[in-house]
């Protein structure tokens, strides 16, 4: 939860940063600042009120109702909690920032529809912790120049630099790591052989941009491991028995990134391999938990951009 805060507490910054630049134009009656005069007996008046406020609108594509929905409703709540913390404590009472929600359902095909929804509500600036989405909407927000923060995503959302910002590590850079990491401190590849290693996940961005950094790694290092696959499925499977199979002769697997059912399935099916994840799978800690999965995921190492 910690985590999730500080990426809001990021999202918020920058759209301090927005709102001050957004009561900067040209629209004196909007946008002057109340000054303090001297009155008639010298002392100062008091500052005038805004005639009018100016309200920054944070258009959200979030998962509300479909299967990623738990993990979304904790960053939903900080991001409301977090905005009315700024409105009450930092931003001045000319302006004030207010949350939208759109539901996606992490479907991909109500990417557009949420954008142009949200954008005809008014929408000033984007945020999605939905994986897909900055993909999708990268050329229409770069078109309309629509500022847009994003939880996740790979490489294709950021570079070249535009309007789409990434609030954590991308996933091919998380692959390089972890790999790197397990050869120098995980794994004895020189007297064991070759490490093991593959995983499961959705067929998303993030879980096709992670594996793919991942089998470069393993064929650039082949000395040090062996990359068994990297098994996608569609967007809400559940259940694993396929992929548990594939990978049961692993000695280490990257599970699907809402962990809980590919890690009780592949436990049953007494897999050995070393569970391995990066600070995505955090946001669903409170799955493993309800789930009672704690010792299934025991000695598990997840690589973290920032501070737990």
């Amino acid at each position: 939860m910690k985590t999730v805060i500080k990426a809001v507490f990021v999202v918020m910054a920058a759209l301090l940063l927005i709102s001050l630049a957004a009561c900067g134009g040209d629209d004196e009656e909007k946008t002057s600042t109340p000054t303090i005069s001297p009155a008639a007996n010298g002392s100062p008046t008091t500052p005038a009120e805004p005639k009018e406020k100016r309200v920054i609108t944070i258009g959200v594509i979030s998962d509300i109702t479909g299967p990623s929905a738990k993990a979304h409703s904790l960053m939903n709540m900080a991001l409301d909690d977090t905005t009315r913390y700024f409105n009450e404590n930092v931003l001045g009472p000319g302006v004030e920032l207010k949350t939208l929600y759109y539901d996606g359902q992490n479907d991909p095909s109500k990417d557009i529809p949420g954008y142009q929804w949200l954008k005809e509500r008014g929408a000033d600036v984007l945020f999605t912790a939905q994986p897909v989405t900055a993909v999708t909407l990268r050329p229409m927000v770069e078109r309309d120049r629509m500022v847009m923060f994003v939880a996740t995503g790979d490489e294709r959302i950021i570079l070249p630099p535009g309007y789409v910002f990434g609030l954590a590590s991308l996933p091919q850079y998380e692959g390089y790591a972890l790999m790197r990491w397990i050869a120098e401190n995980d794994w004895d590849y020189k007297s064991k052989g070759p490490a093991k290693v593959g995983g499961a996940s959705w067929d998303d961005a993030y879980g096709g941009a992670i594996f793919s950094a991942m089998e470069e790694y393993a064929k650039a290092h082949p000395e040090q491991f062996q990359w068994v696959g990297g098994y996608l499925t569609p967007m809400g499977t559940f259940t694993w028995a396929t992929q548990v199979d594939a990978l049961k002769s692993a000695d280490y697997v990257f599970p699907c990134t809402i962990p809980g059912n590919f890690v009780r399935e592949y436990k049953q099916a007494s897999g050995k391999a070393k569970f391995i994840g990066a600070g995505i799978h955090t946001a669903f800690l409170g799955m493993i938990y309800d789930g009672r999965l704690w010792d299934e995921i025991d000695g598990m190492p997840i690589l973290m951009s920032n501070e737990w």
